[in-house]
């Protein structure tokens, strides 16, 4: 083809009727109009040739969107709370394990363990609110289970001005911080399979809890924060790293994070 016949080719694609339209459509609606010009493959590489070989299709672009966090950076501002299933005597029966944790401290702010039911959730979060000596956080996170979205804990969020934020459906990090302390407890080599009563449920996290939150050495992972909602160990622990000297110095790094974030899917502030 002649220069005149491929800019003859590559006017008819820019067309506004071919701007949006495969080579194989626009050669397909000229041919119906009677009009030959060349085959697909040489319409593709007169595009090819001036750098218009793409997505020539009309598409919606999205701006990119900041990721949705809630962040604590103190004790009483963001607390997350969940429920896990235990299994009873027998096939059917579950006992409900309802846990509430600062994110910033990691500490258990209340755990209550009932026989399944809707209407627990309300009460529980009173009993945690009033083990936490009255005070409130801001934001209450949790899964999308359905004692978490019903109408008993949303009014009474709304009444005590407390945020609720919900986790994303379908995330592996939706509610990380209560699903992490679940699995610690039911990988806990002490945790039985089944419980033959809720009275021996109780006992037994009890005791496991017990150990998991004043664990003795030489247990590696850090213990939970039960005694306190401060994080002045790990302060303590980072001041004699940070005092060594010498040799020990350079692998002694490490810094204390500020402030701990969790994923949110509702973080406009709405008290829904």
């Amino acid at each position: 083809m002649t220069d005149v016949e491929r800019h003859q080719v590559l006017a008819v694609l820019r067309e506004t009727r071919f701007v949006d339209k495969s080579p194989a459509h626009a050669w397909a609606v000229l041919l119906d109009e009677g009009i030959y010009l060349c085959s697909i493959s040489t319409m593709y590489r007169i595009l090819r040739a001036n750098n218009e070989i793409r997505e020539r299709r009309r598409r919606a672009s999205h701006p990119p969107r900041a990721r949705p966090e809630l962040v604590a950076t103190g004790p009483n501002q963001v607390f997350s709370w969940d429920i896990t299933k235990l299994k009873g005597p027998h096939k059917g029966l579950y006992y409900d394990l309802m846990v509430m944790l600062d994110i910033f401290s990691r500490k258990v702010i209340h755990q209550k363990l009932v026989p399944e039911s809707a209407v627990a959730a309300q009460v529980f979060m009173r009993e945690a609110f009033a083990a936490n000596n009255g005070i409130v956080p801001t934001h209450m996170h949790s899964a999308n289970g359905p004692s978490m979205t019903s109408k008993n804990v949303a009014q009474l969020l709304v009444d005590l001005q407390i945020t609720r934020s919900l986790s994303h459906p379908h995330v592996s990090n939706d509610n990380p911080y209560s699903e992490a302390g679940f699995k610690t407890l039911k990988y806990c080599p002490a945790f039985p399979e089944r419980f033959a009563s809720i009275a021996e449920a109780k006992w037994v996290l009890r005791q496991v809890l017990s150990l998991l939150q004043h664990p003795t050495p030489p247990q590696r992972y850090r213990p939970a924060h039960t005694g306190g909602i401060d994080r002045s160990d790990d302060y303590v622990r980072l001041s004699v790293r940070h005092g060594c000297s010498g040799a020990c110095s350079a692998r002694a790094s490490g810094n204390i994070a500020k402030c701990i974030w969790i994923v949110s899917s509702n973080w406009h502030g709405d008290h829904r």
